[in-house]
């Protein structure tokens, strides 16, 4: 293709894409919705904050909950960073809680699952606060680590979740005597199955929320007629936020993740203007 067929070359960050003998472009406007939070301790750039809570007899999550120390009075505290799970076998008479944020990666339903020994909780909320949190998923008994199958309350139902949104979660476990374990799982809604969910989609309780910050903005890409085009955006992991793509100022069906795929493209495509907001 001749460069006078182009016209201006795209401004930094903006996507344009080839189909066929024309170029179609997409704009890199963003217009995100961000979230405020309190600030809090120093803490990782992802995972949970991992409370623990010695000294207390019992096997059931009630034990923990409705012991003197709980929740203000902790044992000592610390952090998982690299999956949603904490240390295996290492105290008895004790509980702990695993909390913080959970930011979905695409949108629609997930399923979850809680492994523990002995009884555990999962909790997850509407939302980024506690005060909407609502059990999902519980062990009554145990089970050995990262068994998923145990009992038929260790399965969430469908949860519906946003992409690029944070939900406060939280997890809690009570051990007795003998082994002891902790994970939370979740399948997504393209299909993925993560077992333990990874720290890339978790952020610790007392982060500090921020502004929406672009850290790689829509990039050029190419496709031929009849081809798919891929545009995405990626924010810091500190400003959970939420998408919107829209065609000609329209916004487009179910395209609510950091990534749109356009396609197959077509010649009449050409000067087709896509943001997202």
């Amino acid at each position: 293709m001749r460069d006078d067929v182009m016209g201006d070359r795209p401004r930094a960050g903006a996507g344009w894409l080839h189909a066929g003998a024309l170029w179609v472009k997409g704009l890199a406007m963003v217009c995100l919705l961000g979230l405020t939070g309190a600030s809090g301790m120093a803490q990782p750039a992802r995972g949970l904050l991992r409370e623990v809570y010695e000294g207390i007899p019992g096997t059931s999550v009630g034990d923990l909950t409705g012991a003197a120390i709980y929740p203000g009075s902790p044992t000592a505290t610390g952090y998982v960073t690299e999956f949603f799970e904490a240390p295996t076998d290492v105290l008895d008479n004790y509980g702990q809680r695993l909390r913080g944020y959970i930011v979905a990666p695409v949108t629609g339903n997930y399923t979850f699952w809680i492994a523990s020994d002995d009884g555990g909780q999962l909790w997850l909320s509407t939302d980024d606060t506690p005060a909407n949190r609502r059990q999902i998923a519980a062990v009554a008994s145990w089970t050995p680590s990262r068994e998923w199958t145990r009992e038929a309350g260790q399965q969430s139902a469908p949860v519906a979740l946003q992409a690029g949104r944070a939900y406060y979660v939280e997890a809690l476990m009570k051990e007795g005597g003998g082994g002891d374990n902790l994970a939370v799982r979740w399948r997504r809604p393209d299909g993925v199955d993560e077992a333990p969910i990874p720290a890339v989609h978790l952020l610790p309780w007392g982060v500090a929320f921020k502004a929406p910050e672009i850290v790689r903005e829509p990039r050029d890409a190419t496709a031929v007629e009849g081809g798919t085009a891929r545009f995405d955006i990626e924010l810091d992991p500190l400003s959970p936020s939420r998408y919107q793509w829209r065609r000609n100022g329209s916004n487009l069906p179910g395209a609510t993740n950091a990534v749109l795929e356009v396609g197959p493209v077509a010649i009449g495509d050409s000067g087709a203007r896509y943001s997202v907001h």
